[in-house]
């Protein structure tokens, strides 16, 4: 029995959640496949879960056009408003889908998804930019909430870029918004010949 417990202390759960987060899109079509199977989409979820959907998607086009991956530390757009935004406008689709799925399965699974890999995501990411940019990270991190907020300094360190359409285009976040809008499609075609 010691030996177990031993054991389980000694897993480093820290490093786990890490490596799983690596796998977070293949097991992300899996669960779109399950959230496709499971949704009992209505009408009136429809109506209350799209505007989600369309926010969140908003903010990810927004964070899309003003990241420079790897190159510098983006602080312009809504990066001067949370170090995440691109999870931020994910978590607020999420929350769309939710409501439009109207199934209690589907929303502990997709919950259950967001934070099982974007958690361990943000921690990843967040180790990497204070490697690489430092003080200037760390001052970010003091002025900026990992999810929404800024605090009353107005000056960032890091880099200001204006929205670019190319930059969205360079970030692929286009074959996101085609993933998303095929869902909504299937789960359309489900309202109306399934249900």
């Amino acid at each position: 029995m010691f030996t177990k417990i031993k054991t389980l202390k000694s897993i480093d759960f820290k490093s786990f959640f890490i490596k799983l987060s690596t796998y977070r899109v293949k097991i992300g079509i899996l669960f779109a496949l399950i959230y496709i199977l499971s949704a009992n989409p209505t009408s009136s979820s429809f109506l209350l879960g799209l505007p989600f959907v369309i926010l969140g998607e908003s903010i990810r086009i927004w964070a899309a056009g003003h990241i420079i991956k790897n190159h510098t530390l983006t602080v312009s757009g809504p990066y001067s408003y949370s170090r995440h935004p691109l999870y931020l406008g994910s978590f607020i689709i999420i929350i769309g889908l939710i409501i439009i799925a109207n199934s209690l399965t589907v929303a502990f699974l997709m919950l259950l998804y967001f934070f099982l890999f974007y958690t361990p995501t943000i921690i990843k990411e967040e180790n990497n930019l204070k490697e690489k940019f430092k003080d200037s990270f760390r001052i970010y991190e003091k002025i900026v909430s990992p999810i929404i907020g800024k605090g009353t300094k107005w000056y960032l360190p890091g880099k200001y870029s204006p929205f670019k359409f190319s930059r969205f285009i360079y970030n692929r976040e286009y074959e996101f918004i085609i993933v998303i809008f095929l869902i909504i499609i299937i789960l359309l075609l489900k309202l109306k010949y399934i249900i």
